[in-house]
């Protein structure tokens, strides 16, 4: 149902969609629903300053941001969209989607996700992990 929500709302192929979620089963819901909808994921720690959230959110061009309502007042404000996944509309919206995961083709070489350095150089810089690089991550550990 994420996946759908997040394709209305324009997601899609080299999409970027930022999670600022609370670690657990919110931040994997997240991220499965981003893969289904077909985009890359750009994880946000709400403890980093707003200044450096707001600069990957820029550098990286997220098309969004989902977080919670008790996380999204310390987010940087500013024309990036925040969707809070617990806000009643939000709530709402995604009860009454189909239970059906979007028809999306993902390629080896789409960006899975985008993990930022830890700009010790001054300026923190943005990594593009493919799924095909994830892949072979994943079946490369013992």
């Amino acid at each position: 149902r994420l996946a759908r929500f997040l394709r209305v709302q324009g997601v899609g192929a080299e999409s970027v969609v930022g999670l600022c979620l609370p670690r657990g089963v919110e931040t994997l819901v997240g991220i499965l629903a981003v893969w289904k909808a077909g985009a890359a994921y750009l994880p946000l720690d709400p403890g980093q300053p707003a200044e450096r959230i707001a600069f990957q959110l820029r550098d990286s061009r997220a098309v969004l941001t989902l977080t919670t309502e008790e996380i999204l007042d310390g987010l940087p404000a500013g024309r990036h969209r925040l969707v809070a996944v617990d806000d009643a509309l939000v709530v709402m919206q995604l009860g009454a989607a189909s239970a059906a995961a979007p028809v999306v083709e993902v390629r080896p070489g789409q960006v899975a996700y985008v993990i930022y350095t830890s700009g010790s150089t001054g300026r923190p810089k943005g990594v593009a992990v493919t799924h095909e690089g994830l892949a072979n991550y994943v079946s490369s550990v013992p």
